[in-house]
This record gives C-alpha cells, structure tokens and sequence, in this order.
C-alpha cells in the first residue's frame, strides 16, 4: 500500500466522532412514488414532499431507496471510474482541460477515488442526495447546506461519483414565496 498524502489527513480536532452519528440514524427516503410511474398518488408523492423536506431541514442529506437507477448502469459507471482512475495522472489531467470544465475545475479540487488506507473503516455504500449552497439560497437558508466528509476503508477502494448540474449563467437566490419579515 502507498503512503497517504498529508494532505487527506485531518488535524484531530477535525475528525469525525463516530460516535455521535449512526449509520441508522440518517434519513432514508422511499421515492417510489416518483420512481414508480403507475403509481400517480398525490397524498403518496405529498407525503414524499414532506419527507425530503424533513430529512433537507434537519440532516441536509439523505440516502435515496427504490431510485430506479438500474444495476447495470452502476455498474458500468462504475467500471468507467475504475478504468479512468487507473490511467497515469498526465491522461486523466487532459480531462481537466476539457471545455465546459474549465471554470468548474478550477474552483474546486475533487477527490473521487480513494484507494486503501489504514483508517476507520466505517463505509456504506448508497446512492445519497446532498443540499447543496444552491438548494441553501434557494429556500432562503431553511435547508442546510451539510458539511461532509468520506472515511476510507482499509481493505477496499471507494469512490464517489457526484452529479453535478450546473448553469454558470442563472442567478440564484431565495424563491419570492420564502422571504418575510422573519426571513428576509
């Protein structure tokens, strides 16, 4: 096994207490009611509203379950991060210089892969929506914007694969309907 670069590694006073979030513990959302297209039940879809509601106030993430992402294209999307992360740093930087990646790339620098490391090995794999900052201004800060980390596994790689649909042009800010006296 290689050496981790010191820059993955976090001072104590920042690392995650294990204890104080439990796998459990965090949302799970069925979104079958969305997924499921025979099923068009407004008090279903109304509850499942509420649900992602909930789970976006108090956490700012939840797992998504019955999300119709087929197995296949995980897995071949998979199969694809394997085969990119398995080429030499110079061919995955031409990826970088693509255009329409230019202005994002160079805002932020994105981990994907993790390869082993001799690290607390609590790990769950599950296909996970996240608040983002836009979803934050948007409802006019009712929705957290959740800080997140990954803890890598010891005996196994792991990956995230993140989506990101962005549009450099729109301006964002709270819908009209959320801003009062109270939340200006």
């Amino acid at each position: 096994m290689g050496e981790v670069d010191p820059a993955f590694i976090q001072y104590l006073q920042h690392r995650p207490k294990f204890s104080t979030i439990q796998p459990e513990d965090i949302p799970v959302i069925d979104i079958s009611p969305i997924t499921n297209h025979t099923a068009s039940d407004p008090c279903s879809i109304g509850g499942l509203v509420k649900e992602i509601r909930n789970a976006s106030k108090e956490w700012g993430f939840f797992q998504l379950s019955n999300h119709a992402v087929p197995l296949t294209l995980r897995q071949n999307i998979e199969k694809a991060s394997r085969l990119f992360f398995a080429q030499n740093l110079e061919e995955k930087r031409k990826v970088l210089k693509q255009r329409g990646l230019k202005n994002f790339s160079s805002k932020i620098k994105l981990v994907l892969f993790y390869s082993t490391a001799i690290l607390h090995a609590l790990t769950l794999t599950l296909l996970m929506a996240l608040v983002d900052t836009r979803t934050l201004v948007w409802s006019n800060d009712a929705y957290e914007s959740v800080e997140h980390r990954v803890v890598v596994n010891s005996e196994k790689e792991r990956f995230s694969i993140p989506f990101f649909y962005l549009s450099h042009e729109t301006e964002v800010k709270p819908l009209e309907k959320l801003i009062n006296e109270q939340n200006p």
